[in-house]
Formats: C-alpha cells, sequence, structure tokens
C-alpha cells in the first residue's frame, strides 16, 4: 500500500499547514467512518451472510469455498477477498460486529486519504484536497449501510477503483513517468478490485480506455508490451480464480453466470427494478446533497480553466464517471449502493473547483493569501456544517436502531454486551421472507468467543426444566407459557429471557 501511495501522490507532508490539515482531516473522518461503528447488530441479509461466510471460514479455513451452516453458499458468488479480511480480523481481536465491519471503514479511509493526497499533490492544492476529502466524507451515499458503515463488499471495492484509476488519471495526465511500473501496478490493483466484487471491480475500465484513446500518450501506451503483459496477468489471476473455485465446487460458475452476468440483460431480481435514471434522481433528492447542484460547475469550470493538467483530470474524471453511472444505468436491476465509487470521483472534481476559485480569488485579490484563504474557510464552514451534522446526527441514530423485523439478533447483542456467560436457546421461527443468518452468526460468535453454546430451536419439545430460552415472538411466548412455568431473569423491549422452573403451569404468563 506504501507503494500504491508513492506512485500515485508524489505530495509529502512537509510543510507545517499541510500537517495540521491533514490531523484535522483524520480527526473528522472518526465520526463519518469509525464512530459506533459496531454499535447495530448484525444487519439482515448481505451484511448476515458476509459475516456468517467470514465466521465459518474462521472455524473451518475454507479460504476458498465459502460456506453458511457448513453448506456451500448459493448467496455469495463474490471472490472471498473481504472475508479474509473479516476473518483475519475475528482472528485479531475476537468474532464481533467490529472484526466484520472494519474492512469496510478502513477502505473507505483510504479513500480519505487517496482524495486528500492527490487534490494537495498533484495540484498543490490543500483546499483541493481537503474539500474533496470532506465533500466525501459528508457523502449520504457513501457514508451508510451497506458501504462504508457494514460489513459488505461495496467500500472495499471502491478503494480499489479509486486507487487504479487515480493512478492512472495521474500517469496520463501527468509527466513522463515509467510505464511499465503503472501497468503493472494498476493491474495488480484491478486483480485486487476483482477479489473484493468480482466484475464490479472490472466497470470502470471502459471509461479508462475511452481515456487512454483520447490521450496524447495512447500510441506509446498501446505499443507498450507491458500493457498487454499486465493485461494478460490479470485476466489470469482473475480466470484462475474462477476455475479453481468451480472445481472445488462445481455449479460456481453457474451461479456466477445466474447472478451476475444475466444481471445486465435481465430482470432477475424484480423488486429491485428501476428506471434509468433513477441513480441520477438519487443523487438530487438524498445522496448527493447539497452537492450534486455544485457538481456540474465544478465539470464545466474544470474543463475550461486554462492549466492543461485540470482540463484533462476533469476530463478523464468526468469520462469514468459517465461511463461507470451509463453500466449501472442501463440494466432493469439497481441496487442503491451500485452507486458507491462514483462519489469520490465526484468529491474530487468539486475540490478541484476549489483550487480554481482559489486560483481566481488569488488574482482578484492580488495575491493576498491571507484574505484568500479566510474566504475559502469560511466557504468550507458554510457548505459542510450542515451535511456534517446531519452524517453525525444519521450515524447516531443507526447505532441506536432497533430491528423490529429480527429483534432477536439484537438481543443476542446485548445479552452478551452485559455479560451473560451460560448458555441458552432462542425459541424462534424464522419469518416468511427473512433468513436466520443474524441469529446464527451470533451463535457463533458465542462459541468462538467465550465457548458458550446457543441453541436456535422451533419446537416447544425442544426445552425442558431448567433451560434458559431468550423469547421475542408473541406466538412462542403463548406456546411456552401454556406449557411451562418460568423465572424471567431480564428483559429488554418485546424479548424476554426467561428460566424454565416447572412443566404445565396453565396459571403462568408472560408480562
Amino acid at each position: 500500500m506504501i507503494e500504491i501511495f508513492k506512485n500515485i501522490f508524489v505530495f509529502k507532508l512537509t510543510k507545517e499547514k499541510s500537517i495540521v490539515t491533514f490531523i484535522l482531516l483524520t480527526g473528522l473522518s472518526f465520526v463519518p467512518i469509525f464512530y459506533k461503528l459496531s454499535a447495530p447488530a448484525i444487519n439482515n441479509w448481505d451484511e448476515a451472510f458476509y459475516a456468517v461466510n467470514s465466521a465459518e471460514t474462521t472455524f473451518k479455513n475454507n479460504l476458498i469455498v465459502l460456506t453458511e451452516h457448513g453448506i456451500v453458499s448459493h448467496f455469495n458468488s463474490k471472490p472471498p477477498f473481504v472475508i479474509w479480511m473479516q476473518s483475519a480480523l475475528m482472528h485479531l481481536i475476537g468474532m464481533s460486529e467490529l472484526s466484520v465491519r472494519l474492512p469496510s471503514a478502513i477502505a473507505t479511509f483510504v479513500i480519505v486519504i487517496a482524495l486528500f493526497f492527490f487534490g494537495t499533490g498533484f495540484f498543490g492544492s490543500i483546499t483541493a484536497g481537503f474539500t474533496a476529502s470532506m465533500i466525501f466524507l459528508t457523502a449520504d451515499g457513501f457514508i451508510t449501510a451497506h458501504v462504508a458503515r457494514t460489513g459488505d463488499l461495496d467500500a472495499m471495492v471502491s478503494m480499489w477503483i479509486v486507487l487504479y484509476c487515480f493512478i492512472y488519471i495521474k500517469f496520463l495526465s501527468g509527466h513522463a513517468v515509467e510505464y511499465s511500473r503503472i501497468f503493472y501496478l494498476t493491474g495488480f490493483l484491478v486483480t485486487m478490485a476483482f477479489l473484493s466484487k468480482s466484475i464490479a471491480g472490472f466497470m470502470p475500465l471502459p471509461g479508462i480506455v475511452i481515456c487512454t484513446l483520447l490521450s496524447g500518450k495512447r500510441k506509446k501506451i498501446l505499443s507498450n508490451q507491458h500493457l498487454y503483459y499486465s493485461a494478460i496477468g490479470t485476466v489470469t489471476v482473475c480466470v484462475s480464480f474462477y476455475l479453481l473455485r468451480e472445481y472445488l465446487s462445481p455449479g460456481y460458475l453457474k451461479m456466477v453466470w445466474n447472478s451476475e452476468i444475466l444481471r445486465f440483460n435481465n430482470n432477475i431480481t424484480p423488486w429491485h427494478a428501476h428506471p434509468p435514471l433513477w441513480f441520477v434522481n438519487r443523487f438530487i433528492d438524498e445522496t448527493f446533497l447539497p452537492y450534486i447542484y455544485i457538481l456540474p460547475a465544478a465539470i464545466l469550470a474544470g474543463l475550461t480553466y486554462p492549466d492543461k493538467k485540470v482540463k484533462s483530470v476533469t476530463l478523464y474524471l468526468t469520462i469514468c464517471c459517465i461511463s461507470y453511472l451509463f453500466l449501472i444505468s442501463f440494466p432493469e436491476d439497481k441496487l442503491g449502493w451500485y452507486d458507491a465509487p462514483l462519489y469520490p470521483f465526484f468529491s474530487l472534481l468539486i475540490g478541484i473547483l476549489f483550487f480554481i476559485v482559489y486560483q481566481y480569488l488569488l488574482k482578484l485579490l492580488k495575491g493576498k493569501k491571507i484574505a484568500v484563504r479566510i474566504i475559502i474557510f469560511c466557504m468550507m464552514i458554510a457548505l459542510f456544517y450542515k451535511p456534517y451534522r446531519y452524517i453525525y446526527n444519521k450515524v447516531e441514530k443507526y447505532s441506536n436502531q432497533y430491528n423490529l423485523g429480527d429483534p432477536e439478533a439484537d438481543y443476542a447483542k446485548k445479552i452478551y454486551a452485559e455479560g451473560f456467560n451460560f448458555n441458552y436457546k432462542i425459541f424462534y421461527t424464522q419469518p416468511a421472507g427473512n433468513n436466520s443468518l443474524q441469529l446464527y452468526f451470533y451463535k457463533k460468535a458465542y462459541e468462538y468467543n467465550k465457548n458458550i453454546a446457543i441453541d436456535i430451536c422451533d419446537s416447544i419439545s425442544q426445552f425442558k426444566i431448567n433451560d434458559t430460552i431468550m423469547v421475542c415472538q408473541l406466538s412462542k411466548k403463548n406456546e411456552l407459557s401454556k406449557q411451562y412455568g418460568f423465572n424471567v431473569i431480564n428483559q429488554w423491549n418485546n424479548c424476554l429471557l426467561i428460566i424454565i422452573n416447572k412443566v404445565k403451569n396453565p396459571s403462568s404468563s408472560f408480562p
């Protein structure tokens, strides 16, 4: 990673003001990315699947073939890099929400650093780097569940995409460098993006190809043998993974075809079908407010600015954005986190706008830097105060969220946090259209961290005297009250933790 940043971001923190700014940015990053990261219970569906994949990888070291309940996963068709990171953290700090979510948080913070160093280093402007990073930190569409704040795949693949696109855009826009190093480094990052989220890691490549064809370096690039060696290497690694995974668990390629390839031309999840401009409307209505109204001005200003370096970077970023947006907007199936890689690019474009404004103010005020900095500082306060406060309130609200649909997982987390160190059973029937993987993750976490056994039961016949039982569902409470007497030892919202003390006591009832 150090080598990557060394090649992309030539800027060094040698000036006192740049060091102070970087420290300030690091501090401001804490709330959007790390604050109360482990507070909510594991989310249903995607995060729960990945958490269970990681838990079973931790127990069984099944590094290639991912499993749930010991059975080969029919949900997660993605390569396992994020699962590896989560599992490594489980070995290091224990099996918890933090070990599941920390890879996403770290990836998000790396993007913040990349934006700062690219803007500050390539343009020689702390204003560009700091502004881009702050816009990204307050982008509602990225600092959210399923991306920065949960243990999903999208923050990680976004990080690799940002790194390889920034490397290549700097290469196209900058001075002469060693071509072979850029090609192999880019190839490595593309490979890591693939290993994080399969073909989603390739999505910006059409835009990169267009940028190459428009570049003045295209002849040298296209005639350089190392470009093709690096491309062959990347394809070889990716295809080899698919073939190995298919060999170890036949049927994997069919799963990839059905869940990933067919998605481009077939409506395989009708409940996620949306019109072509759905992502654009989301930017306008919620996920990139208020910055979406500044973005067109940023692109126009960058494309018309006299400096060739500013023009070229703006052009290449815009092409990558349009190309990627088209690819995720074309299919009928659209999920809210598919646009995650766009927010760093949008943020850098607006950071460039602030750099341009700074330069024009310097000319207007005849080089009075202190006055210009005061004006820029006031502009930043006005622009970032409400969005940052919104993100803070959003994180606070989400950290206290109670899952009404699956309260058992929340209660299991609470029981663990309060130090109840004993075996118990959960009386539970999986709701229609849902899954029990949240509970299963906590079952595995208790077993791994404290050697405590949790049994998930759906039949009254599975209980006996002195059993400790968690129950939240009203129908299950009624079943238990007809069959057993009990003592309530803990209560939270509609959930109870009880000990059965006798059989068939009709007068017993739950509070």
